[in-house]
């Protein structure tokens, strides 16, 4: 699953500055809990900004089936419909987005958390909360309707890092490397740490280096910090994303393009999945079905052959037969069951008479 990290999303809202000012046309929420944001932007047109909380969050075009507006998506179209964004910014350096919106009255923020379990909170201009997709308590964090929304707190902002702060990071650091204090520390995650390690020409492994391998990591530090409009697309980075953006050839101008080209990708794949899985589920029954008939068919083949049989044996014996019933039935005018059982003993084709049930049975 594709995933944004710090970077990746500070990277992707300052693309995404063109939507500010754009009108809430609708929300929607589907059953997997993602959130799309339709938005009516002047000379482009509508817009979806969709949320799949904890991962990531893209502008694209499709939009899929919903399901009707219930709970957390009503309250949104309740204070959000018709509004207009007035705001798109990161939280410091967190995976923290926040949306500000205007009403005619009052203004209202989104919160949408990358992190953890992922959440969105829609807060009022006091910054309280209204409502939250998933409300959570904990020894740590309190997030529950009407609390004021407090955001997570890091000691360190990449984009306005400096050469003390970096000092600082490494010195107080309980990390044993490099590339950790990087990822970790700093919040940036493993794939551009080990990026600012390569291109800085360091030992990524080490964490005591010299002055002149401090200066290297923070000129590096200070190119990413111009936050080009996609990382992805320029030198020989080892990320995983540009690798997955080449494969086939395509390249993208836009992040949010190619956001939008892999995720949509994967909606698509889960949904082919599922309507495989309900197809095959189909064909199992069908399949089912086929074998009890066949069963049936073979069942219903043998006992018609077997009657073929036994009216072939009737018609071929039909004059004896009707001589010994036509013979019975005379008996029967003057003599018992008893002497006639007795008297056709010597008859080896009557198997047995059973008078109780008006039975005979015999033997062709």
């Amino acid at each position: 699953m594709l995933s944004l990290s710090s970077y990746d999303l500070a990277c992707l809202l300052k693309e995404l500055q063109f939507l500010v000012d754009s009108k809430v046309d609708n929300i929607y929420v589907l059953p997997d809990n993602s959130i799309l944001f339709r938005m009516h932007i002047k000379e482009i047109g509508k817009k979806i900004l969709r949320i799949n909380t904890p991962n990531i969050m893209y502008l694209t075009d499709y939009k899929p089936e919903s399901e009707g507006a219930k709970g957390f998506c009503m309250t949104l179209r309740k204070y959000l419909n018709n509004t207009r964004l007035r705001k798109l910014n990161q939280i410091g350096f967190d995976r923290v987005a926040e949306m500000e919106f205007s009403a005619k009255e009052n203004n209202y923020y989104v919160y949408i958390e990358l992190f953890g379990k992922g959440n969105v909170l829609l807060c009022n201009e006091n910054k309280k909360i209204i409502s939250i997709l998933n409300p959570l308590k904990t020894k740590d964090r309190t997030l529950l309707g009407g609390q004021i929304y407090e955001f997570p707190k890091s000691k360190y902002n990449f984009l306005k890092l400096t050469k003390e702060d970096l000092k600082e990071a490494i010195k107080e650091t309980k990390q044993d490397s490099m590339v950790k204090v990087l990822a970790v520390d700093l919040q940036l995650g493993g794939k551009y740490a080990e990026e600012i390690c390569l291109r800085a020409g360091i030992d990524k492994a080490r964490l005591k280096i010299s002055e002149k391998d401090i200066d290297k990591v923070f000129d590096t530090i200070k190119e990413l910090q111009c936050l080009p409009i996609s990382p992805h697309l320029y030198g020989n980075t080892s990320s995983p994303i540009e690798m997955m953006q080449f494969k086939n050839g395509e390249k993208y101008e836009r992040y949010y393009e190619l956001l939008d080209k892999l995720s949509t990708k994967v909606v698509f794949e889960e949904q082919k999945n599922r309507a495989l899985s309900g197809y095959n589920e189909k064909i199992k029954k069908i399949e089912n079905i086929i074998k009890k008939q066949e069963l049936q068919l073979k069942k219903a083949i043998i006992e018609a052959e077997e009657n073929q049989k036994k009216g072939d044996m009737l018609y071929e014996n039909y004059t004896e037969i009707k001589k010994l019933f036509d013979n019975l039935r005379e008996a029967r005018k003057t003599y018992s069951w008893k002497e006639i059982k007795e008297h056709l003993k010597k008859n080896k084709k009557i198997i047995k008479i059973d008078e109780a049930n008006n039975e005979i049975i015999i033997e062709l």
